[in-house]
C-alpha cells in the first residue's frame, strides 16, 4: 500500500473511548427550556399588561362616576349669562357641546343644588347650566323691581303673546288679540329694563309699543271717599304693625347688623319660615329684613332672591273666587 493512501485510512474503532459531549446550547433540554421560559415570560407580560388596563380603567370609570348627589328645588326663573355658559346633560354630567354667551338671557324650567359644591344649576330645554358655586357665579338671576302697583288696564294695538313668567323664554299661555284689553295689577322692570305687566289672570305681557296703557293706577291726588281713606289708612296701620311670613330658598345667615361684614348670629335653614318685622336697604342693591333686634337676614341683592313670601290664609281667602 502507498504511502499516502496509509494517511487517509481512519484510525480502529476503541470501545472504551467516551464521544465527545454536546455543547450546552445544543442540547434537547436547553432548548426546551429556553422555549418553555419564553411562553412564561410573554404570559407574564401579557397579564401585567392586562391588569394594569383593568386599573386603568377602573380608576378612569371611578373619577367619571364620582358625581355628588344633587336635590331638585323645581323653582323656575330667568337668568342673565355673566360668560359663556356650556350645556351639560345634567347636573355635573357630560358637555352636549352647546352654549349660551355672554349676556344672553336664559330661562331654566327647574333649579337643582348640590350641597358638597355649593352648586346651583339651571334646567333649560337644551340641558344643564351651572349658575354658581363655592367658585363664584356664572350668571345672575333676573331680578324684578315693582315700578307701579297698579291696577290698570292695557290695550293690544296688534296681537301680543302672553306668557307664564316674565321672559320671552317662558311658556306662552294665550294671545290678546287687536284692541282686546286686559287689567294688570303691577308693572314690573327687570335688570335689563324691560318693563313687564302682571295681568289679573296670571300671565305676564311685555311692555312695546304693541301694547298700550289706557287706565293708569289711581291717582294719589284723586279725591277720595271718606270709607276710602279708612280703608287705606288701615292698610297702611297693618302694614307696619303686622309682621310678614317669608321662607328662606336656601341655607342663610343671620347677622347682627344689615350687613355683609357683621358678625354672624345664627343661621336659617332652607325652607324655614321666619317673620320679618322691617325691611332696609343695603349696599350693592341688596334688601335686609329684620327678623328682631340684632337679627337681620338679606332678602335680595342685585343677582338673587333669597326668600319668598309664604301663602297666608287671608290670602288663600282672598283668591277664592
Amino acid at each position: 500500500m502507498k504511502e499516502e493512501n496509509k494517511n487517509m485510512t481512519p484510525p480502529p474503532f476503541d470501545p472504551g473511548r467516551k464521544p465527545e459531549p454536546t455543547p450546552w446550547y445544543k442540547r434537547k433540554e436547553t432548548i426546551i427550556g429556553i422555549v418553555i421560559a419564553v411562553i412564561v415570560l410573554g404570559a407574564m407580560i401579557s397579564a401585567i399588561t392586562f391588569g394594569a388596563r383593568l386599573i386603568t380603567n377602573h380608576t378612569i370609570a371611578s373619577i367619571v362616576s364620582e358625581k355628588h348627589e344633587y336635590r331638585m328645588l323645581n323653582e323656575a326663573g330667568e337668568y342673565i349669562a355673566s360668560g359663556t355658559l356650556d350645556v351639560y346633560d345634567g347636573p355635573e354630567g357630560t358637555k352636549t357641546g352647546g352654549s349660551f354667551k355672554e349676556n344672553d338671557i336664559v330661562w331654566c324650567d327647574n333649579t337643582a343644588y348640590i350641597d358638597e359644591t355649593e352648586g346651583l344649576w339651571g334646567q333649560t330645554k337644551t340641558g344643564w347650566i351651572l349658575i354658581r358655586d363655592e367658585d363664584g357665579s356664572y350668571a345672575s338671576e333676573n331680578v324684578l323691581t315693582e315700578t307701579s302697583d297698579g291696577p290698570g288696564t292695557i290695550e293690544a294695538a296688534k296681537e301680543i303673546i302672553l306668557y307664564s313668567d316674565p321672559s320671552e323664554s317662558a311658556e306662552q299661555t294665550g294671545t290678546l288679540a287687536k284692541d282686546e284689553q286686559a287689567r294688570y295689577t303691577a308693572v314690573f322692570r327687570d335688570l335689563i329694563g324691560h318693563e313687564w305687566y302682571e295681568l289679573e289672570n296670571g300671565s305676564w305681557a311685555a311692555q312695546s309699543s304693541s301694547v298700550k296703557e289706557i287706565q293708569s293706577k289711581e291717582s294719589k291726588d284723586e279725591p277720595r271717599t271718606d270709607e276710602e281713606k279708612s280703608d287705606t289708612e288701615t292698610k297702611e296701620t297693618d302694614e307696619e304693625t303686622i309682621p310678614t311670613e317669608f321662607a328662606a330658598k336656601y341655607a342663610m345667615k343671620i347677622r347682627k347688623e344689615p350687613n355683609l361684614d357683621a358678625e354672624q348670629v345664627g343661621s336659617i335653614k332652607e325652607n324655614e319660615k321666619v317673620m320679618i318685622t322691617e325691611l332696609k336697604d343695603g349696599d350693592n342693591e341688596s334688601v335686609w329684613g329684620k327678623i328682631e333686634d340684632g337679627k337681620w337676614v338679606c332678602m335680595q341683592d342685585k343677582e338673587y332672591t333669597y326668600f319668598e313670601e309664604t301663602e297666608t290664609e287671608d290670602t288663600k281667602e282672598t283668591e277664592q273666587p
